[in-house]
Protein backbone atom coordinates (compact mmCIF):
# COMPACT_ATOMS: atom_id res chain seq x y z
CA UNK A 1 0.00 0.00 0.00
CA UNK A 2 1.52 3.07 -1.58
CA UNK A 3 0.79 5.93 0.40
CA UNK A 4 0.45 9.09 -1.16
CA UNK A 5 2.03 12.79 0.00
CA UNK A 6 0.10 15.22 -1.27
CA UNK A 7 1.94 18.52 -1.30
CA UNK A 8 0.54 21.69 -0.82
CA UNK A 9 -0.61 23.16 -3.47
CA UNK A 10 -0.05 27.03 -3.62
CA UNK A 11 -2.76 29.19 -2.54
CA UNK A 12 -3.95 31.63 -4.98
CA UNK A 13 -3.50 34.92 -4.04
CA UNK A 14 -6.54 36.63 -1.80
CA UNK A 15 -8.25 39.07 -4.04
CA UNK A 16 -6.82 43.02 -3.28
CA UNK A 17 -10.24 44.42 -2.92
CA UNK A 18 -9.80 46.57 0.23
CA UNK A 19 -6.46 47.85 -0.90
CA UNK A 20 -8.30 49.22 -4.50
CA UNK A 21 -11.27 50.52 -2.62
CA UNK A 22 -8.79 52.48 -0.32
CA UNK A 23 -7.03 54.19 -3.52
CA UNK A 24 -10.63 54.69 -4.71
CA UNK A 25 -11.78 56.42 -1.85
CA UNK A 26 -8.20 58.53 -1.29
CA UNK A 27 -8.66 59.30 -5.13
CA UNK A 28 -12.21 60.46 -4.64
CA UNK A 29 -11.31 62.78 -1.84
CA UNK A 30 -8.11 64.00 -3.71
CA UNK A 31 -10.60 64.76 -6.70
CA UNK A 32 -13.29 66.73 -4.29
CA UNK A 33 -10.43 68.28 -2.46
CA UNK A 34 -9.16 69.72 -6.22
CA UNK A 35 -12.15 70.90 -6.99
CA UNK A 36 -13.39 72.21 -4.20
CA UNK A 37 -9.95 74.38 -4.57
CA UNK A 38 -10.56 75.53 -7.92
CA UNK A 39 -13.77 76.52 -7.27
CA UNK A 40 -12.97 79.18 -4.05
CA UNK A 41 -9.90 80.00 -6.27
CA UNK A 42 -12.28 81.34 -9.40
CA UNK A 43 -15.27 82.93 -6.83
CA UNK A 44 -12.53 84.78 -4.92
CA UNK A 45 -10.82 85.66 -8.38
CA UNK A 46 -14.33 86.80 -9.56
CA UNK A 47 -14.98 88.76 -6.57
CA UNK A 48 -10.94 90.64 -6.68
CA UNK A 49 -12.06 91.87 -10.10
CA UNK A 50 -15.58 92.92 -9.01
CA UNK A 51 -13.52 95.14 -5.73
CA UNK A 52 -13.04 98.63 -6.40
CA UNK A 53 -11.02 101.22 -4.07
CA UNK A 54 -11.63 104.42 -4.91
CA UNK A 55 -9.68 107.35 -3.15
CA UNK A 56 -11.95 110.28 -2.30
CA UNK A 57 -9.97 112.97 -0.92
CA UNK A 58 -7.05 113.04 1.13
CA UNK A 59 -9.44 111.86 4.29
CA UNK A 60 -11.15 109.15 2.96
CA UNK A 61 -11.71 105.52 0.76
CA UNK A 62 -14.58 103.63 -0.63
CA UNK A 63 -14.31 100.35 -1.36
CA UNK A 64 -17.16 98.92 -3.66
CA UNK A 65 -18.15 95.63 -3.90
CA UNK A 66 -20.73 93.27 -5.55
CA UNK A 67 -21.85 92.77 -1.75
CA UNK A 68 -22.09 96.33 -1.50
CA UNK A 69 -20.06 99.25 -0.09
CA UNK A 70 -17.91 100.41 2.59
CA UNK A 71 -16.77 103.91 2.88
CA UNK A 72 -14.40 105.09 5.57
CA UNK A 73 -13.23 108.64 6.14
CA UNK A 74 -11.79 111.25 8.87
CA UNK A 75 -11.98 115.16 9.10
CA UNK A 76 -14.88 116.77 10.45
CA UNK A 77 -17.35 114.34 11.47
CA UNK A 78 -21.16 114.98 12.41
CA UNK A 79 -21.90 113.21 15.22
CA UNK A 80 -25.27 115.00 15.92
CA UNK A 81 -24.83 115.50 19.47
CA UNK A 82 -23.55 118.62 20.91
CA UNK A 83 -19.89 119.69 20.82
CA UNK A 84 -18.75 121.09 24.21
CA UNK A 85 -17.06 124.91 23.81
CA UNK A 86 -13.41 125.36 23.46
CA UNK A 87 -12.78 121.99 23.64
CA UNK A 88 -9.82 120.39 21.34
CA UNK A 89 -10.28 117.47 19.49
CA UNK A 90 -7.37 114.81 20.13
CA UNK A 91 -7.72 112.34 17.64
CA UNK A 92 -9.16 112.66 14.09
CA UNK A 93 -12.19 112.42 14.58
CA UNK A 94 -14.13 108.96 11.90
CA UNK A 95 -16.94 107.89 10.32
CA UNK A 96 -17.72 104.12 8.98
CA UNK A 97 -20.04 103.57 6.75
CA UNK A 98 -21.14 100.21 5.30
CA UNK A 99 -23.77 100.19 2.51
CA UNK A 100 -25.50 97.23 1.13
CA UNK A 101 -27.14 96.84 -2.07
CA UNK A 102 -30.32 98.07 -0.98
CA UNK A 103 -30.63 101.70 -0.22
CA UNK A 104 -31.84 100.73 3.34
CA UNK A 105 -29.42 98.55 4.96
CA UNK A 106 -26.93 100.67 5.06
CA UNK A 107 -24.89 101.19 8.82
CA UNK A 108 -22.69 103.63 10.36
CA UNK A 109 -20.38 104.50 13.09
CA UNK A 110 -18.70 108.04 13.64
CA UNK A 111 -17.00 108.99 16.87
CA UNK A 112 -15.06 112.12 17.48
CA UNK A 113 -13.45 112.71 20.93
CA UNK A 114 -12.43 116.02 22.57
CA UNK A 115 -10.43 117.19 25.91
CA UNK A 116 -10.99 120.09 27.59
CA UNK A 117 -8.86 121.51 30.89
CA UNK A 118 -12.46 122.12 32.42
CA UNK A 119 -13.33 119.43 35.45
CA UNK A 120 -15.39 117.32 35.00
CA UNK A 121 -18.25 118.16 37.18
CA UNK A 122 -18.24 121.21 35.27
CA UNK A 123 -18.40 119.33 31.92
CA UNK A 124 -21.02 116.68 33.17
CA UNK A 125 -23.27 120.24 34.39
CA UNK A 126 -23.42 121.33 30.50
CA UNK A 127 -24.36 117.94 29.24
CA UNK A 128 -26.91 117.40 31.11
CA UNK A 129 -28.44 120.53 30.24
CA UNK A 130 -28.03 120.10 26.47
CA UNK A 131 -28.74 116.73 25.84
CA UNK A 132 -32.64 115.70 25.40
CA UNK A 133 -34.32 113.91 28.29
CA UNK A 134 -34.01 110.16 25.86
CA UNK A 135 -30.22 110.01 27.20
CA UNK A 136 -30.12 107.95 30.38
CA UNK A 137 -27.25 109.10 32.28
CA UNK A 138 -25.21 106.71 34.17
CA UNK A 139 -22.53 108.28 36.64
CA UNK A 140 -19.65 106.54 38.11
CA UNK A 141 -19.73 103.68 39.60
CA UNK A 142 -23.00 102.75 38.21
CA UNK A 143 -22.26 98.88 36.35
CA UNK A 144 -25.54 98.91 34.39
CA UNK A 145 -24.61 99.22 30.83
CA UNK A 146 -20.78 100.10 30.89
CA UNK A 147 -18.67 98.49 28.04
CA UNK A 148 -16.86 98.71 25.07
CA UNK A 149 -18.83 99.84 21.92
CA UNK A 150 -17.02 99.58 18.75
CA UNK A 151 -13.84 100.61 19.98
CA UNK A 152 -15.23 102.93 22.81
CA UNK A 153 -14.46 101.63 26.55
CA UNK A 154 -17.45 103.13 28.96
CA UNK A 155 -15.71 102.14 31.85
CA UNK A 156 -17.16 102.14 35.55
CA UNK A 157 -15.49 106.12 36.75
CA UNK A 158 -16.36 107.19 33.70
CA UNK A 159 -20.18 109.04 32.94
CA UNK A 160 -21.71 108.18 30.12
CA UNK A 161 -25.00 109.67 28.62
CA UNK A 162 -26.86 106.99 26.23
CA UNK A 163 -29.39 107.12 23.81
CA UNK A 164 -30.67 104.12 22.62
CA UNK A 165 -33.82 104.64 19.70
CA UNK A 166 -35.00 102.12 17.13
CA UNK A 167 -31.64 100.61 15.37
CA UNK A 168 -29.40 103.25 16.87
CA UNK A 169 -27.26 104.02 19.90
CA UNK A 170 -26.07 107.56 20.74
CA UNK A 171 -23.39 108.29 23.37
CA UNK A 172 -21.22 110.81 25.37
CA UNK A 173 -18.90 109.34 27.69
CA UNK A 174 -17.12 111.63 30.34
CA UNK A 175 -13.78 110.39 31.14
CA UNK A 176 -11.17 112.60 33.82
CA UNK A 177 -7.62 112.41 33.16
CA UNK A 178 -5.18 114.27 35.37
CA UNK A 179 -5.84 117.83 34.11
CA UNK A 180 -8.52 117.35 31.64
CA UNK A 181 -11.64 115.50 31.00
CA UNK A 182 -12.07 113.35 27.83
CA UNK A 183 -15.21 113.63 25.71
CA UNK A 184 -16.24 111.20 23.00
CA UNK A 185 -19.26 111.63 21.36
CA UNK A 186 -20.68 108.66 19.09
CA UNK A 187 -23.46 107.67 16.92
CA UNK A 188 -23.90 104.14 15.81
CA UNK A 189 -26.74 102.71 13.71
CA UNK A 190 -28.90 102.82 10.83
CA UNK A 191 -27.58 105.17 7.81
CA UNK A 192 -30.75 107.50 7.31
CA UNK A 193 -32.29 107.73 3.83
CA UNK A 194 -31.16 111.10 2.32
Amino acid sequence: MTTRVSTPQPSAPAPQHSSSLIWWIVGIVLAAVLILGLGTALIAFYFARQVEVIRTGAEGVEVRTPAGTLRAGTGKQETGLPEYPGAHSTEMPGTVELAGTDDHDGFIVTVAKFRTPDSLPTVDEWYRERLPSSFVREAAGVMVRKRRIFGAEIRSSDIAYIEERDDNISFVVLRRYTTETEITLARIGKQEVQ
